[in-house]
């Protein structure tokens, strides 16, 4: 049971991105739920110890995410999705593999 689990957690991800992209390429939009979504689970998983807890971590990836998309954001070549997919998925990981 715990293999297919973690097997499941790693494809969440995966997924979500999977269906922004595919959304994204049809509406030039990213709706909110997918990033709301894997930041909430994120945070979920954590709180019940089923993923690692590090929070600096994760808030610095966050940090460090935001720092480098919101210029792009600024000047328009990017959009808010994508400004808040790679939020959350920089949370997912956090920064040790966000910049790994």
């Amino acid at each position: 049971f715990r293999m297919d689990f973690m097997i499941l957690l790693a494809l969440l991800p995966v997924g979500i991105s999977s269906i922004a992209a595919v959304i994204d390429l049809r509406r030039r939009e990213i709706p909110d739920v997918l990033p709301l979504s894997l930041f909430l689970v994120t945070v979920m998983l954590a709180q019940w110890n089923l993923i690692p807890t590090d929070w600096v971590s994760r808030l610095a990836a966050i940090g460090l995410i935001l720092i480098l998309t919101l210029p792009g954001f600024q000047r328009n070549a990017l959009g808010g999705g994508d400004v808040k997919l790679l939020a959350s998925l920089a949370c997912w990981f956090g920064l040790a593999e966000s910049l790994g």
